[in-house]
């Protein structure tokens, strides 16, 4: 079985264990996708660096935790290294995702559009309002069952 990404030249064959080490990548890429992350980037005004766009060098540092990189360092390394991720994210030095990382963007606001966006989703905004609706629940139970005791206690 091939998976192929909608618009990136990368393959990976689960049967292939040297496509890649970090198999959560796959997923994390889809969910990516699914929400649109690229957009975000683009309306936040965040620019490519060293002609490297800038979704993909976010992509790369999002993967960090995936890859237990402590550092940009590794996390440059271990992408260079893997052949799923090399199909995925363009070629790029260390520099490049370091100044990518600590530029001057506005952050804030990529995160302010991440989120009006994702409310503003029907799939998300519903989890969120459902999530919403079980803890006033709860709350509701935590009152209901100490207002028994109160009133057993008496």
């Amino acid at each position: 079985m091939e998976v192929m990404f909608p618009g990136l030249k990368a393959f990976f064959d689960p049967d292939r264990k040297c496509d890649t080490k970090y198999g959560g990548t796959i997923v994390l890429k889809r969910v990516w996708d699914y929400l649109n992350c690229d957009s975000f980037i683009l309306s936040a005004g965040i620019q490519k660096r060293s002609g490297i766009p800038a979704s993909s060098l976010a992509f790369s540092y999002v993967l960090k935790p995936l890859m237990d990189a402590g550092s940009i360092s590794r996390t440059n390394r271990r992408t260079r290294g893997d052949e799923l991720l090399k199909g995925l994210i363009p070629d790029h030095d260390q520099c490049t995702l370091n100044r990518f990382v600590n530029g001057d963007y506005d952050w804030n606001g990529l995160n302010d559009l991440r989120i009006l966006k994702l409310q503003r989703r029907r799939r998300t905004g519903t989890l969120e309002r459902q999530r919403h609706h079980r803890c006033l629940l709860l709350h509701r139970v935590v009152v209901m069952e100490a207002c028994h005791r109160t009133r057993s206690n008496r």
